[in-house]
Parts: structure tokens; C-alpha cells; sequence
């Protein structure tokens, strides 16, 4: 399938204002989207494609998850590494990312994202994170709500350093295997968190 991108206008009742959402497919086609972009779904991204994203001083949404399926029909992994992410620390208007799918980031740069002061969703579902990476969560100051649903290669001790995020108010564990029950009370600590879903 040939790459390509197109425009989605979209009203926020909340801000009062219209908000350009792109759907690239294929990051060689950054280059056509214009910069004030607000949200962009980036389907087949890789580091190289994360590198251009720098441009993009009003983006408040980035998703990154998306994955075209191959002539037989077979979705493969999203390749974008723990050095792609390091690279989004520039976006700093940004409030929503997901990696959900990039199964190669083990979140070793996450410390990174502390320069985003705004970040307050992040999806790392099916990702390769692991308790290095979590451990690096709670430098993140808007923090609120975080996906790991599906996430098999942290301890569950981990989310000691999940509990230490301030002012976390939902967080999604759905197929976390190497969760226990005696790892989730930690998380009863956390007085702002309202939603916990364990699946």
C-alpha cells in the first residue's frame, strides 16, 4: 500500500476551538504535514520518522501504535526503540502519547519524557517495558493517566515506582501476568488514583 496522510478537522467544545488531526501512513510523509498540526496518528513510524517529529510545535496528541497489515494480511511490530523515544522529549506541547504496540521499548529513555511538562496520558500497552523503565515514571510532573495492560516483562514489585507518580489517577494492568494481588496493594498508597483496572 502505497504511504500517504490525510486531514481530519475536528471541534473541542472544551477549548472552543478546531483541531487538525493527520493520519500519516508512513513516516516519509511527514514532510507534508504542516506544523501546526495538533494530533497525529502515525501508522508504520520508525526512529528515523520520530527524529522529524520536532517541527510539530502545537502537537498535543501523538499515537503511534498504528500498524498496517502486510499483502497477507499480517500486521507486524511497530520498530520504534527506546533511542526513538529519547526523541520525542522535544514535543513539549504535547499532553497524550501512546506507544501501545511498540514492543521493542523497554522504556530505558522514559526519563526522557520529563521534558514534556504537560504529558498527562501515556500507553505503554504491549510494550517491552521493564522495571528499569517504570522506575523512571514518577520524574514525570502531569502524569494522570497510564496504560500497561499487557505488559509481561516488569515485576510486579515494579509498581512501587507506579504508586510514586504524583497525582496518577487512572492506571490500566488488563493481562499483566507477573502482577499478583500482594503486588497491587501497593498501589492503594496513591490518594489521587480513582481508576485501577486489573482486568
Amino acid at each position: 500500500v502505497a504511504g500517504y496522510f490525510f486531514k481530519i478537522y475536528a471541534y473541542d467544545a472544551q477549548d472552543a476551538a478546531r483541531t487538525s488531526t493527520y493520519r500519516v501512513y508512513g513516516g516519509e510523509h511527514l514532510a507534508a504535514v504542516p506544523a501546526d498540526a495538533d494530533v497525529i496518528f502515525g501508522y508504520d513510524f520508525d526512529d528515523d520518522a520520530l527524529g522529524q517529529l520536532a517541527r510539530f510545535t502545537r502537537l498535543q496528541k501523538l499515537d503511534l501504535s498504528g500498524m498496517r497489515p502486510d499483502a497477507r494480511g499480517i500486521s507486524t511490530a511497530v520498530p520504534i526503540t527506546d533511542a526513538g523515544v529519547a526523541k520525542l522529549a522535544t514535543l513539549t506541547t504535547l499532553r497524550e502519547l501512546s506507544l501501545a504496540g511498540c514492543h521493542e521499548v523497554q522504556g530505558t529513555t522514559l526519563a526522557a519524557l520529563r521534558e514534556i511538562p504537560r504529558l498527562e496520558l501515556l500507553d505503554l500497552a504491549h510494550t517491552g517495558v521493564t522495571s528499569e523503565g517504570l522506575a523512571a515514571l514518577p520524574l514525570l510532573p502531569s502524569l494522570r493517566e497510564l496504560s500497561l495492560s499487557g505488559c509481561l516483562d516488569f515485576h510486579g514489585r515494579s509498581l512501587a515506582d507506579v504508586a510514586q507518580i504524583p497525582g496518577l489517577r487512572r492506571l490500566e494492568l488488563r493481562g499483566c501476568a507477573t502482577v499478583s494481588a500482594a503486588d497491587a496493594v501497593q498501589l492503594a498508597e496513591p490518594h489521587e488514583l480513582h481508576h485501577l483496572d486489573l482486568g
